[in-house]
């Protein structure tokens, strides 16, 4: 059964921006780390209005929207603040507060992205466009997570030099995808948890976006039969 794929009648490519942005990242990602200045966090500025400028696309309520905007204000604040402070006690604790903060926002738009994704009644490309934005954002949470471990437990990671923020977006994607990272071996056993969880949130994620892109098409097909 060939599902056809048509252009939204809303706001159309709302998700579009987002992906492009995801897709240059991962693939640019190495060189920005080598290269560009660490103390200014201007792809995290990027990553941030991206995310922001989706939310915008989906019609939330103002005072949802509004406090997104607080909140990912609030984490550029601290990322700025981490990248000038020395590495003292309030270092550890800032950067805790940042990551932690970090993941609950990213959290927060894949779950508003997934409520009116999943509510779509029809097969159209933003639908699919937004679906896979979902399952590169889930791998870039389970990152900050695994940063998190990997911060507080430098021998989190069984691996040859260190663990650079390229490797953890490796690791986490070849997780969430089942390929496995025979080169990075999890040793931290709340890493091993994470990670389990991660395998089976993708391939969850997965079958269960294949079964609405299915349910919307049969339901977009009865109500065009019907009208």
């Amino acid at each position: 059964m060939s599902i056809p794929i048509r252009l939204s009648k809303h706001k159309h490519n709302k998700h579009l921006h987002l992906f492009i942005f995801l897709i240059l990242l991962l693939v640019f990602f190495p060189f920005i780390e080598q290269y560009l200045n660490p103390q200014i966090p201007f792809v995290s500025a990027l990553f941030l209005i991206s995310l922001i400028f989706t939310l915008w696309a989906l019609n939330l309520p103002k005072r949802i929207f509004i406090f997104s905007i607080m909140i990912a204000a609030l984490i550029f604040v601290l990322e700025l603040i981490l990248k000038i402070m020395p590495h003292d006690a309030g270092y550890v604790d800032t950067a805790f507060a940042t990551w932690i903060a970090y993941a609950v926002f990213m959290g927060f738009c894949v779950a508003l992205m997934i409520k009116k994704i999943f509510l779509s009644r029809c097969v159209a490309f933003d639908t699919i466009v937004g679906g896979i934005n979902i399952y590169l954002l889930l791998a870039f949470i389970w990152a900050i997570l695994y940063h998190l471990i990997n911060f507080f437990d430098p021998n989190a990671f069984n691996v040859h030099g260190n663990m650079s923020s390229t490797r953890l977006l490796y690791f986490s994607y070849t997780t969430i995808s089942m390929l496995g990272s025979g080169d990075i071996l999890p040793v931290n056993k709340y890493l091993m948890t994470l990670r389990f969880f991660e395998a089976i949130a993708g391939q969850f994620y997965i079958a269960i976006f294949m079964a609405m892109l299915v349910g919307a098409y049969i339901s977009e097909r009865e109500s065009n039969k019907n009208a």
